[in-house]
């Protein structure tokens, strides 16, 4: 047992100074692995990330809530269909009238607006900030945490008051050392009073920011001030989460009188729940995986190649070691574990320095957004497990070849 793993140790060793004698030309072979293993590494990373956003995402939302739209969700490549562009808007009034629904719990018209204007406070600015629109009951619907303060009221909604609530990330940017409540920010050439302060959401779906550079202020309000410049959704809450087929049910009905579809005709708006999302998600994060598992596999038989060419050289030049080892008495399995280990070792440097590649690029997606991306044990041992197996694939031929030389020919070989 000993004796065993002093061979393979002394097999090992050989190996290494076969790899480090010759710095450039292994570099270069071992350059395919240790992209690939970057790629599997740096990929795993991200979507494992996106993971981990997509459920605090569905987290922060709440539960059973359904979501009515004028376009279809989904992924679209190219540009969007006629039928879908010429749509007829979703109105206020429709959220209204889906609010009155006996199945539902609370409906809430959503607005969305990107300002073309700067959000100052005394010198301090934001950047990328939004405009939401909601009703009073939009936190009954969207599990909503408020830092400080408070949400606007009824009375406040049905006189379009300049109050506004604002998100973590706006707070830190225009009050660093203030306490915001009560204070005025201005929004182009208007005020607008801080009622309430969100609590900082660590993720959203697909990296998004979520509410935390959001100003939210009374659909009333937003309807005054900011009446064309408006994206009109329709959140809604079913009684209870057995209700919510129900409400479905009842919202398509509802949306299809009030938008004057026939019979015949299919719904031109659409109504989906929180496992659309799933759906979408899984559409996206399988189209990742695909295009990681292409580029590493292409990386990784290109380097695998490297590899067994480099080695059918390397077994042409030690032809004279391999006839004097033979004839002192190694064997055919000796030489084969000589240069099949050394084939291992090539392509395992390049999978170590593909894996701390592939670490460093994770840090840098966590530090540029809001993806916790991070290495995972499985990331690990997959992306080392590819380079030991490309190794011992495509180093098995020439360790075979050297194994198989006539001891009386490699000596003489010159």
């Amino acid at each position: 047992m000993i004796k065993r793993i002093t061979l393979l140790s002394e097999i090992i060793s050989m190996g290494i100074k076969s790899i480090f004698s010759n710095k450039m030309r292994s570099f270069l072979t071992t350059l395919g692995i240790l992209i690939g293993v970057a790629t599997i590494i740096s990929m795993i990373s991200i979507i494992e990330g996106m993971n981990k956003s997509f459920k605090q995402s569905l987290e922060n939302m709440g539960s059973s809530l359904i979501f009515i739209s004028k376009y279809e969700p989904g992924v679209r490549i190219g540009r969007m269909p006629v039928e879908l562009r010429r749509r007829k808007e979703l109105k206020v009034s429709d959220a209204e009238a889906v609010d009155k629904l006996p199945s539902i719990k609370a409906a809430s018209p959503y607005l969305s607006y990107f300002p073309d204007f700067k959000i100052t406070y005394r010198g301090e600015s934001t950047r990328g900030t939004v405009f939401r629109g909601t009703n009073y009951k939009f936190p009954h619907i969207w599990s909503l945490n408020i830092k400080d303060g408070r949400y606007f009221t009824e009375g406040e909604e049905r006189s379009r008051a300049k109050v506004c609530i604002i998100g973590a990330k706006v707070a830190e940017a225009l009050f660093p050392n203030i306490y915001p409540i009560g204070k005025q920010l201005v929004a182009g050439n208007r005020k607008f009073t801080i009622i309430g302060v969100l609590e900082e959401e660590e993720s959203q779906i697909f990296g998004g920011e979520g509410f935390n550079n959001t100003i939210i202020i009374p659909y009333t309000t937003f309807m005054k001030y900011y009446p064309y410049r408006r994206w009109v959704y329709i959140i809604a809450k079913p009684v209870s989460p057995e209700m919510k087929d129900t409400a479905i049910d009842e919202i398509i009905e509802l949306m299809r009188i009030r938008r004057k579809v026939k019979p015949n005709e299919k719904n031109n708006f659409s109504v989906f729940t929180q496992e659309t999302f799933n759906t979408l998600y899984k559409q996206i994060t399988g189209a990742a995986f695909f295009v990681m598992i292409l580029i590493a596999g292409i990386s990784l038989l290109v380097g695998g190649i490297g590899v067994m060419n480099i080695m059918i050289v390397t077994v042409k030049e030690r032809t004279r070691e391999i006839g004097i080892r033979k004839a002192i008495g190694a064997r055919k399995r000796d030489i084969l574990w000589q240069f099949l280990t050394e084939a291992v070792s090539l392509t395992l440097t390049g999978g170590i320095a593909g894996l701390i590649i592939g670490w460093g690029f994770s840090l840098i997606v966590k530090k540029l957004t809001s993806l916790p991306a991070a290495i995972t044990p499985v990331a690990v041992i997959l992306g080392l497990s590819m380079a030991i197996f490309t190794g011992l694939f495509f180093g098995i031929f020439p360790a075979m070849k050297a194994a198989n030389l006539p001891p009386i020919e490699a000596l003489r070989y010159e």
